[in-house]
């Protein structure tokens, strides 16, 4: 968050503001005092922090259509403009924005009508259903072209980034789709639910027999830039997870040549339990941790579609 946006004029309230910022500006002179505001970002941080912290109460097409506003659309800014033929052309060779400058230079000669910046608002078509992709692509963007940007539309994106993360991948406190869903599992429920998790994540999974599993619940593969990742995963419905739990795991870990072991539980870990994982180079995913990867992965309304889940899981990858 940068601070330069909390220096100068007071800001407005933030319902005048979201006022202006969704479209709805009157004719008051609370109106006109946030017209004067940007609303390609949040004025303050104080204001982004409030509506962070309402997040949760507010109706998610509200969310939606702030998220949209906050982010970049196909356009030319008035930077574009500004800047110079030779500053444009110059040094493109391993220039982060290279694409970027070569719009604009083929825009402004009238060789391309393409506009200069490729927009990002179409990432809400990703919401709610994979928002972790969502956050990696604005980082992306943020990455290439952050140098590039007006302050306030770079702060923007930032700013989306943030509510993305609070609306629909920080756990809920209490409801659907919180840990209570997960505790009210059977184990094999819950095994289903991680398994449907690690696809999302990338992995081929399969789901070993609900007894006489080997000592693993879950072999999850996947291959990326030629390096090949084998997990086994150990899916706990419990209240605390003790060390003999990762003993055990590691021990058919080292039989099999896989690559890690991970713990997996909706309650938590003992403190040799999260020692010996850290000594051994594994994995322990508890409670909300666990929650916030299915919201990141699965979307913030896995809760509803558990059922289907299950059978999913069920129908696909378990080992006869």
């Amino acid at each position: 968050m940068s601070a330069a946006r909390d220096a100068g004029a007071r800001s407005p309230s933030l319902d005048q503001w979201l006022t202006h910022a969704l479209g709805d500006d009157g004719p008051s002179e609370a109106g006109q005092a946030a017209a004067k505001q940007s609303s390609y970002c949040f004025p303050s941080t104080r204001l982004l922090l409030e509506y962070r912290r309402t997040i949760a109460a507010r109706p998610e097409g509200e969310v939606v259509q702030l998220i949209e506003r906050l982010l970049l659309p196909s356009c030319a800014l008035g930077i574009d403009h500004r800047r110079s033929e030779g500053a444009t052309l110059a040094g493109l060779d391993g220039h982060p924005a290279a694409q970027y400058r070569r719009r604009l230079a083929q825009w402004r000669s009238g060789a391309s009508t393409a506009l200069p910046w490729e927009g990002l608002t179409w990432l809400i078509d990703l919401l709610p259903f994979s928002p972790r992709l969502a956050v990696e692509i604005i980082d992306a963007y943020l990455l290439v072209h952050g140098g590039e940007l007006p302050d306030e539309r770079a702060q923007g994106l930032d700013d989306a980034r943030e509510l993305i993360l609070a609306r629909f991948i920080e756990a809920p406190a209490v409801g659907e789709g919180g840990l209570e869903t997960l505790r009210g599992l059977r184990p094999r429920e819950l095994e289903c639910v991680v398994a449907q998790l690690y696809a999302r994540m990338g992995y081929g999974v399969e789901l070993t027999p609900a007894t006489r599993d080997g000592g693993r619940d879950l072999i999850a593969r996947r291959s990326w830039l030629g390096a090949a990742e084998h997990l086994l995963v150990e899916i706990k419905q419990v209240g605390q997870v003790g060390v003999e739990i990762p003993r055990a795991l590691l021990g058919v870990v080292i039989s099999e040549r896989a690559n890690k072991g991970v713990v997996v539980t909706t309650g938590s870990f003992s403190a040799p339990a999260r020692a010996f994982l850290a000594a051994n180079a594994m994995e322990g995913i508890a409670g909300v941790e666990l929650v916030e990867l299915l919201n990141a992965h699965c979307g913030r309304g896995w809760g509803r579609r558990v059922p289907a889940m299950i059978d999913g899981a069920l129908a696909r990858w378990t080992r006869l």
